[in-house]
This record gives structure tokens, C-alpha cells and sequence, in this order.
């Protein structure tokens, strides 16, 4: 399929100028300044009995990238970005889970670690997928109905071997019901030397306001040296905790442009209508989560814009066009430049973090082909 050209605006002179590349399979459309030094392609072809997308995926030390899809529950696909080709899968045990694997953290290619879809239990598994340990949680300490989201690669375990400490995050059964007053932890850690969990941060308030649909009520965790940082999909604000004593030290608003306004709750009336719960997460504008970069030192952070229904008021955009832009952030979260993708270019919840980049792909009606993988585009910060 094609991509649309690459609008290149050259400086703020020339802003009323653009620059219509040749378009052909690779090519990008964009609005705002982007040098094409910025982007890589890549073009890894993918084998019969493989997919060319994933949602629950992990990038491992810039090279190897593991993703599992939701159609064949029971495989690790891996990827080598370095030599551009598919590397092999890893078979997972189906009697190993009491339902199908949920998400999953690659500590080193022979050290993977596995949670349970709506059961709280946790596998390590080598590189060929043979069960190293297992951990259910309840005898590790947590004592309530929990739901171990598996969606998205945001919401993947974390273990931190210097602490031999597992993270995880996890939501209430009553998640789209919480009143304004209560407060239920979303993150748990578990001491793997001592099988206990020692503790439960970062709170998740109800409101009386409305609804969120589940994909946009679950908070980002970020680990990174001491700091370990909270952000939320529909929030401009982040938190910051104390890496070894789990307390929130401070907030902080991150300034990301003047036109962005988050959307309120969904009505609890609405939320019962199912045509109107899609309107809404379709239209609904969010943030993906924080990445930090160790190569360049900074930080980003995806915003994707809203859309509007079709003239009718009930039939949905596809997305093909929806506008995203990339916020770069120093140490301090000041805003170093933005970019903004538009025409679909920047896919929704398919971007993952790369020492010195952004991994992503485009929204599907831009891949080139199913024998092709959909992440294609490195760009670097």
C-alpha cells in the first residue's frame, strides 16, 4: 500500500513552503520540520505460521524484538531488527496457564517472564520456552480481586535483578465503577528472594464524572534508576516516586502544546450504549505512555489528537488519518521539539521505546503487505 509524501518544512521562513517528495511505498507525510536523516525503514519479511503485527511486544537491547498476538496465544515471535529478519518462535506450554499467557517481560532471551490472563500467576521461561519458575501471587502476599491487564506492551511486568524485585500492574474488578472517593493501588511489587510483596503504589481514583473505557484507565509505569515515574492516558500530569521507598515525592504537569484538551468521562448512561462507548474511544484523544531513552538522555511521550464522527454521527473514521505528535522532553521534562505525524503515519499503541529512538508502525492501511512486518520506522530523536 502506499504512504502519502513527506512534507518537509525547511525553517520558519520558509513555513508556507513545502516540499512534496516523490511518493512511493516508503514514503512519509508529515507537517511539521523533519530532516529524513531522522528515519530508518526497515523491511523484515515475515515467514508462514508468523504475523506482521503486534500489540503485546518488547524491543531487547535495541536488536531483538518478542511479540506475542492475541490469535496465537501460545507464541513468542522474535525478530532481529539488526539483520532485518525473522529469528524463530518460542512455544509456550499451553497447560502452563490456567487461561492463555497474558504480558509478558524479557529480563534476558533465557529469562522471560509471563503473567496470567485474569489469574494471578507469574512464569519464567527460557528462550525455547521451557518453565524455569512460577509464581502464584496469592502466596505471595496479594490478598484481593485484581485484573492483570495484558492488552498492550504498556502494562508489561518489570523485574529489576539488583533488587530481585518483580512489578507488576494490576486494576480493581470494579475498575469502571470506583467512586470519586476511592482509592485502589495499581502497582504491586513482589521480593522474589523473600516471596513477598513488599509493596502497593500510585492509587487509582474513581469519579463521579463518568466512565473511561479500560484501555484508557490504566496508569504507565516507568522505572529508571531511582525514580519511578506514573503517567496516565487521559492526564497531562505525572507522578514521581521514590524508587526504594515507593513514596510519591512530587507531581508534575507536562506542558505539551496549547491546543491540546483532554476529553471528559464518558456519562455512565452512555457508557451502556455500545455504539456510543466506540464513538467515544475512537474519537477520545489520549497520551501513550513515557519512554526514556538512555543513549539520548531524554524522555518522550506520544500524543495522539482527536477525531471527529463521519457526517452521520454514527459511522467511525478508521484512523487512517488521525494526527499523532511525539513531545522530546530533557531531564526535567522541558519540551525539547515536537513532531507531528499525520495521515495515520504514527499508528495508534504501535511505537516501542529504542535506546535512541522510537520503533513504530503506521496505522494498517499504510503497511505495505502481510508478508512484511508493520514495524518499519525507526525514528531517531
Amino acid at each position: 500500500m502506499k504512504i502519502y509524501h513527506i512534507f518537509v518544512v525547511l525553517s520558519v521562513v520558509f513555513l508556507l513552503a513545502q516540499c512534496a517528495l516523490k511518493q512511493n511505498k516508503d514514503s512519509i507525510y508529515t507537517t511539521e520540520s523533519v530532516s529524513l536523516m531522522n528515519f530508518k525503514k526497515l523491511n523484515i519479511s515475515v515467514p508462514e505460521g508468523a504475523y506482521n503485527s503486534y500489540m503485546h511486544l518488547q524491543v531487547y537491547k535495541d536488536s531483538l524484538l518478542y511479540g506475542i498476538n492475541p490469535a496465537s496465544p501460545y507464541t513468542i515471535a522474535v525478530f532481529n531488527l539488526k539483520l532485518q529478519r525473522f529469528e524463530r518462535n518460542i512455544p509456550l506450554e499451553s497447560h502452563l496457564f490456567k487461561e492463555k499467557p497474558g504480558a509478558f517481560y524479557v529480563h534476558q532471551p533465557d529469562s522471560i517472564f509471563i503473567t496470567g490472563t485474569n489469574y494471578p500467576t507469574v512464569q519464567i521461561v527460557s528462550g525455547q520456552g521451557n518453565i524455569i519458575n512460577k509464581f502464584n501471587l496469592r502466596d505471595l502476599g496479594l490478598n484481593k480481586e485484581c485484573v492483570l491487564p495484558a492488552l498492550f506492551h504498556y502494562t508489561s511486568p518489570y523485574y529489576d535483578p539488583a533488587h530481585k524485585q518483580l512489578f507488576l500492574t494490576m486494576l480493581p474488578l470494579d475498575w469502571d465503577q470506583l467512586g470519586a472517593n476511592s482509592r485502589n493501588f495499581t502497582q504491586a511489587v513482589f521480593d522474589l528472594s523473600t516471596k513477598k510483596m513488599i509493596a502497593e503504589f500510585a492509587p487509582i481514583q474513581g469519579t463521579n464524572r463518568g466512565v473511561l473505557p479500560y484501555d484508557l484507565n490504566i496508569p504507565y509505569r516507568l522505572v529508571e534508576g531511582e525514580t519511578i515515574y506514573i503517567s496516565y492516558p487521559t492526564k497531562e500530569v505525572i507522578e514521581i516516586y521514590d524508587r526504594n521507598t515507593f513514596v510519591k515525592k512530587s507531581e508534575k504537569r507536562l506542558i505539551s502544546d496549547d491546543d491540546i484538551a483532554l476529553i471528559e468521562p464518558l456519562s455512565a448512561n452512555k457508557a451502556q450504549d455500545e455504539q456510543e462507548l466506540w464513538n467515544y474511544r475512537i474519537t477520545v484523544p489520549f497520551y501513550e505512555p513515557i519512554f526514556y531513552h538512555s543513549d539520548s538522555r531524554c524522555f518522550s511521550r506520544i500524543w495522539h489528537h482527536p477525531q471527529e464522527l463521519k457526517p452521520d454521527g454514527r459511522t467511525l473514521n478508521d484512523g487512517s488519518d488521525r494526527v499523532a505528535t511525539l513531545f522530546i522532553y530533557d531531564s526535567n521534562f522541558n519540551i525539547l521539539k515536537k513532531q507531528k505525524f499525520t495521515n495515520g503515519l504514527y499508528g495508534v499503541r504501535r511505537a516501542v521505546p529504542l535506546s535512541e529512538g522510537v520503533l513504530f508502525a503506521p496505522h494498517e492501511k499504510y503497511w505495505i503487505s502481510e508478508d512484511s512486518l508493520s514495524l518499519r520506522f525507526i525514528f531517531h530523536l
